[in-house]
């Protein structure tokens, strides 16, 4: 998963955040041969489509779940419900079924219609509980709640037609609701901002609204009711299209083409009104022959932007809710209903002041931070020194009232250090500490859905260029041999290391490189990432912490205690050559020693590291264990008991004193990407047999249009006749997104 995002965006959820899953597979004969089915753990399941359209799945599971209309039931008040049914896989599942109250009557019907969504008006009745029951084959049977119903409360009701420009909405308050002290709120917003709202006083009568279209942009937005309180209490999403995005057309050089032909493309980008406008735009060419999905469902920047990065879970076919009739309008309402809620802090529509930033926008590269004293008070009028040597670099900053300082307007360099010193503004650095704002890495959750359970679907050339890939070990006419793959491999040398082995000699060897983007990470953080089996453990280990359970726990006078262990090994460290252990004077054990070590896990920290080098196996250990064990330690059985060493290479080369200058700080900036211009990959074809192996003919990412909304490009067909997909996509500069896709057929 490779997600995108600014330093901004790290304030909302991570939902919000742009993610782009990629998945591998190991093509193998198998697997060609089992494309079009599901592979799910070496289990080849089929899908079937019933007589009545409905499908047979050979799922063990069907989730099913049911979402009213505004966020509940309330009883005697009717409701619309939609639902969503989902496979193993996470797809949706057409399915039908009927509603059941507590004497398993049957009240209502329904049925999917799109995606496994769908929704159906119910009104609920007061000392019930619903539940539905699916029309399964016989022998099979499902059964789930229903969302429980209340004795009072208010019901949201939004009318959002195809054909209307107004947007209806009604407020239905139950017969016993209890009005609060105040007034209610319905808010409409979208994009942040406020578009719509309205102050009414809670009765037991409905209340009616009418909000023009207009009022909201195109894309997504919400209608929320809040209580006096400000606590959301109903809420409904919408969709609004008023078909202002940037309209793109293609002409192509002439009506028809043949193979190997070059082909040039015309680009004509026009607003609403149709004014020319100069827009940046990716262009893509690909044959629909060779793709295994070709592009006719794919997400595309107006699904995006408009609509799924709103909504949560997986978006089935995004693109197909963008068209404008009136069927895609009732499909797209079904799926804000059950993809469509997500909660707010309500307090951010009544005050500016209410969001607090934690991660500002970054709007040019800027190295700041702040100066405290020893009680970490702000220090007023400091002077800070940035240095750099490559690129040379020298600035001079004071910080404000709030002990800031910041350090901008020079271009970065792609990673570069930066030296920061501080002195108060009598030139001393006694009792003053500098905290530069490093950046810190955000954590996501990997809500992924797994690969297993893909439905793969290859075209037949594909699986004719796997078979051939997969079964190709004889001689080529024109390539020569194909010769057997030979793997280069390369023994990692740490600079200054003190390997008693001699450098590169180690069962698992991290360098420079393997510390690039772990930010400011702690050694028990590295650890933890980079080494298999690293814990916290008890050592000497009692019989069931043996991984090797043949092995019988060793019953010596070595005192158990508290440790660092890689596996069932205990850890040694060693820093630039001295074992640590020689300055704990109570090797004997207690949680003392846990404390000890856990002071280096804590405050060694990975920008301090050259390099690490570990010596597990007996190959590499036994050096270190005659040079820093102790004769006692020497006449146990390594089999049964034995210590895993970490020697550790310092930049500084004094690692074991950890005591830094706190007026004093390194800053390495993350690697700086410019925006570049694309190299146009050169797509070759093999004419003597003519197959092109490549399913993209053209990519261009970098296409701009001139102030009349006009760009070219061109490039080569192949060598086949088929039909191939051009899809253009892009903005202008005031935020306008436009996007086309289009069919040539190659005779």
């Amino acid at each position: 998963t490779i997600r995108f995002y600014t330093n901004w965006m790290r304030n909302f959820p991570q939902d919000l955040t742009y993610k782009k899953n990629i998945y591998i597979y190991n093509l193998t004969s198998d697997f060609v041969a089992n494309s079009g089915r599901t592979i799910k753990e070496n289990v080849v399941s089929e899908r079937v489509e019933e007589d009545e359209g409905l499908e047979k799945s050979t799922f063990k599971e069907i989730d099913l779940q049911f979402m009213p209309e505004g966020g509940y039931m309330v009883s005697e008040l009717k409701s619309k419900i939609a639902f969503k049914a989902l496979d193993e896989r996470g797809m949706g599942l057409l399915v039908q079924g009927k509603i059941y109250n507590m004497q398993n009557v049957a009240v209502a019907n329904f049925k999917s219609q799109n995606n496994g969504m769908g929704s159906f008006d119910f009104i609920p009745q007061s000392m019930q509980r619903y539940s539905a029951k699916l029309d399964l084959p016989i022998g099979t049977s499902a059964s789930y709640k229903m969302p429980e119903v209340r004795s009072s409360g208010t019901i949201l009701k939004v009318t959002n037609d195809f054909n209307l420009d107004s947007i209806y909405v009604e407020l239905m308050p139950s017969s016993n609701f209890l009005s609060k002290k105040g007034p209610f709120y319905i808010i409409g917003h979208s994009r942040g901002v406020v578009c719509f709202g309205a102050v009414i006083t809670a009765e037991n009568n409905p209340k009616k609204f009418v909000i023009p279209r207009s009022a909201f942009p195109t894309g997504i937005a919400r209608i929320t009711v809040l209580d006096p309180e400000k606590n959301i209490v109903n809420e409904r999403m919408i969709f609004t299209d008023h078909r202002d995005n940037l309209n793109i057309s293609l002409v192509l050089s002439v009506s028809s083409f043949k193979t190997g032909d070059t082909m040039s493309l015309e680009i004509n980008v026009k607003t609403k009104d149709g004014n020319p406008v100069k827009s940046s735009m990716s262009v893509s060419v690909t044959d629909d022959a060779r793709l295994a999905n070709p592009p006719n469902h794919n997400n595309n920047i107006l699904s995006t932007l408009l609509l799924t990065s709103e909504l949560r879970g997986f978006v089935e076919e995004p693109e197909d809710y963008l068209k404008t009739d009136s069927i895609t309008w009732i499909q797209r309402e079904n799926l804000l209903l059950t993809q469509g809620w997500i909660s707010h802090n309500t307090n951010q529509l009544f005050s500016e002041n209410a969001l607090v930033v934690r991660y500002p926008a970054e709007k040019e590269f800027e190295i700041k931070g702040s100066v405290v004293n020893g009680f970490d008070k702000p220090v007023v009028d400091a002077h800070v020194s940035l240095f750099s040597d490559k690129p040379f670099l020298m600035m001079e900053a004071i910080t404000n009232k709030a002990g800031r300082f910041s350090f901008k307007g020079f271009q970065p360099s792609d990673s570069a250090k930066y030296l920061i010193r501080t002195k108060n503004s009598r030139g001393k650095t006694s009792n003053i500490s500098l905290k530069p704002d490093f950046f810190d890495f955000p954590t996501f959750e990997n809500n992924s859905k797994n690969h297993i359970g893909r439905s793969i679907n290859l075209p037949e050339p594909a699986k004719e260029l796997i078979n051939d890939y997969n079964g190709k070990l004889v001689q080529s006419k024109e390539e020569g041999f194909l010769l057997k793959e030979v793997i280069i491999t390369a023994t990692k040398i740490i600079s200054g290391s003190r390997n008693l082995n001699g450098t590169g000699n180690a069962d698992l060897i991290l360098d420079k490189k393997d510390f690039e983007f772990v930010g400011r990470m702690t050694l028990g953080g590295l650890l933890q990432e980079k080494i298999k089996g690293f814990r916290v453990g008890v050592f000497p280990p009692t019989q069931n912490q043996f991984t090797n359970f043949n092995r019988v726990a060793p019953q010596s006078s070595y005192p158990q205690h508290r440790t660092y262990l890689i596996i069932e090994k205990e850890l040694r460290l060693v820093i630039d050559g001295i074992d640590i252990s020689s300055y704990y004077e109570n090797i004997g054990g207690g949680s003392n020693w846990y404390e000890f070590m856990k002071y280096y896990m804590d405050n060694l920290k990975a920008e301090d590291i050259l390099g690490l080098e570990m010596m597990y196996n007996s190959k590499y250990n036994h050096t270190y264990r005659f040079r820093h064990l102790n004769s006692g330690q020497l006449m146990l059985n390594p089999t049964l008991m034995d210590w895993v060493f970490v020697e550790i290479t310092t930049k500084s080369g004094k690692g074991l004193f950890l005591h830094k200058d706190p007026a004093v700080a390194v800053y390495k900036t993350l690697p700086v990407i410019y925006p570049k211009i694309f190299s146009q990959p050169e797509y070759r074809f093999n004419r003597s047999n003519g197959i092109n192996s490549n399913a993209t003919l053209f990519w261009d990412p970098n296409v701009t249009s001139d102030t009349f909304g006009k760009a070219k490009v061109s490039f080569s067909s192949g060598l086949k006749p088929g039909i191939y997909t051009v899809i253009v996509e892009g903005a202008n500069m005031n935020g306008l997104v436009g996007y086309q896709k289009s069919k040539i057929i190659i005779e």
